[in-house]
């Protein structure tokens, strides 16, 4: 309305109408907040599996939401990982996997993706996450050594990118003025 008629209304007429239209016609019941579960952390992640307060598909639920969450980050892995989660998830639905077996399952798959990074690349997260989407781009291509080619493209692009790197790069006038040259 603010844009169109150049005007604003005043929202104190309308609060109290709307506070007494909620509480009379929208009923919560007991909220119960979910946190993210870093799922690479083996330590917390088998506290989180030791809980008794949720189910087995509370947990898995709660996984796909992490997934979600951190997909910006490395889209590569999250991605395919967040795939086969939702799988088993809807073969839990369908009634083909138990409790138990969803829970194995989720273990599982867990530590398949854990256990997919190289040695080589050390434990630095940006490095392995250019190394997962080199490794997806070369899956479409035909090489025989593909992970080799894949290693030496993450640890060459992050050389490059730790070369190139400013800080504070906004307030230095001499990089802005090279970058509007």
């Amino acid at each position: 309305m603010e844009k169109r008629y150049k005007e604003k209304p005043d929202k104190k007429i309308y609060t109290a109408q709307i506070m007494n239209l909620l509480d009379e016609y929208v009923i919560a019941g007991h909220i119960t907040k979910t946190e993210a579960v870093n799922i690479l952390d083996d330590e917390i992640f088998e506290q989180f599996i030791k809980r008794t307060d949720i189910t087995v598909m509370d947990m898995a639920n709660q996984i796909q939401d992490t997934i979600k969450d951190y997909i910006d980050i490395d889209p590569a892995f999250y991605q395919k990982f967040s795939t086969i989660i939702d799988n088993t998830i809807i073969q839990h639905h369908n009634k083909r996997l138990s409790d138990s077996d969803l829970l194995n399952r989720v273990k599982k798959i867990r530590a398949e993706f854990k256990n997919d990074v190289p040695s080589e690349l050390s434990t630095n997260k940006t490095i392995i996450a250019f190394y997962r989407k080199a490794l997806s781009f070369l899956q479409n291509r035909k090489d025989q050594n593909q992970r080799e080619n894949a290693i030496q493209i993450a640890l060459d692009t992050y050389d490059i990118i730790k070369q190139k790197i400013i800080v504070h790069w906004t307030k230095n006038t001499s990089i802005l003025n090279e970058k509007f040259n």
